[in-house]
């Protein structure tokens, strides 16, 4: 009797232990799929982030399209602004002041240059500084969006990992 129940502890204890064994096999599963749930998760994220990454990009290039346009439109503001300074130059060269045509010819003129010259000019040169500054606040609205953008992406990166 007594090395029957010496069988039967040991049994038990290897009942024992098998039980424990399949415990531990079920939870470290259980753990598995659980970081297996995760890891898809944060690939989910790393997927998205790269995917915002790649559209910040696009519209930074987008943004610094605009600084050059901002740059070429003030190239034209100070062009146009020679120009007017060289036909000054050119009429003082020519001594245009001095006034070989009768007066009606003259005033004919000057009405000319001030309502069709003048006119052209001015409006050029309103319609240069205002795409100027339009540019000029479209390029720093962007700046300012790919800024915050990247600031989302760097935080939704540090979340993800």
């Amino acid at each position: 009797t007594q090395s029957r129940r010496s069988e039967a502890d040991l049994s038990q204890a290897h009942l024992d232990q098998a039980t424990k064994i399949a415990a531990q096999k079920d939870e470290r599963e259980r753990a598995a799929e659980e970081m297996t749930g995760q890891l898809g998760e944060i690939e989910r994220h790393i997927a998205g982030a790269e995917e915002a990454t790649q559209a910040a990009e696009m519209e930074l290039v987008q943004h610094e399209s605009c600084g050059i346009r901002v740059a070429e439109l003030r190239s034209l503001v100070e062009r146009v602004g020679r120009d007017k300074a060289e036909v000054a130059r050119g009429m003082q060269e020519k001594g245009q002041d001095v006034f070989r045509e009768s007066l009606e010819e003259l005033q004919a003129q000057v009405k000319h240059f001030a309502e069709r010259v003048m006119l052209e000019c001015t409006q050029k040169v309103r319609q240069a500084r205002t795409a100027l500054s339009t540019g000029e606040a479209d390029y720093h609205a962007a700046i300012d969006s790919a800024h915050r953008l990247r600031k989302d992406i760097g935080e939704t990166m540090a979340a993800a990992e």
